[in-house]
């Protein structure tokens, strides 16, 4: 496969990682959640802090870069390369975030549609939420022209997890 083949190919990938096209496994994503958790709960100077780095290489010749270790989103990317390897960590980690991001910003919605109860050191969720969440293509789009950002809808969201509940009932 030719150079402008492979940079074809992940520019594709890219645009349905950013369009949430990759569904992850519920199981995973807990997993991974729970660690997350776990680890701000630690002192820093328990966290996995040996110095990490990329190498570059263009037309200046090789450069290091280092990774800041007291970063949470860079022990993220560490642990779920670790642990489930580079795709699952391309492919899951925008996800990841995302799906955080949702349940931080619409935690009061989500608490009056019964899907969050809040909590002082962490929101306890219902558990077809985050399958939903784990699952569905990111179907809203923000901003315009180059600025677009695709996100999940919520009104999907809550039909999606309410119908996984009343199949439970």
């Amino acid at each position: 496969m030719s150079e402008m083949d492979e940079m074809s190919k992940w520019g594709e990938e890219w645009k349905d990682i950013l369009e949430g096209k990759y569904p992850w496994n519920y199981k995973d994503f807990m997993s991974v959640a729970n660690w997350m958790h776990e680890l701000k709960q630690k002192p820093l100077d328990d966290w996995d802090l040996k110095e990490r780095g990329l190498l570059l290489e263009d037309e200046q010749g090789c450069r290091k870069i280092t990774i800041n270790n007291f970063l949470p989103e860079n022990q993220l990317g560490i642990f779920m390369m670790k642990n489930f390897g580079v795709d699952v960590f391309r492919r899951q980690f925008y996800r990841f975030m995302e799906i955080m991001q949702f349940v931080r910003k619409n935690r009061d919605r989500l608490e009056k549609d019964k899907m969050l109860i809040k909590g002082k050191s962490f929101d306890a969720t219902q558990d077809e939420l985050i399958e939903v969440l784990c699952i569905l293509p990111f179907s809203k789009k923000t901003g315009k022209g180059k600025k677009i950002r695709h996100t999940f809808n919520y009104k999907e969201v809550i039909e999606k997890a309410n119908e996984l509940l009343a199949k439970l009932e």
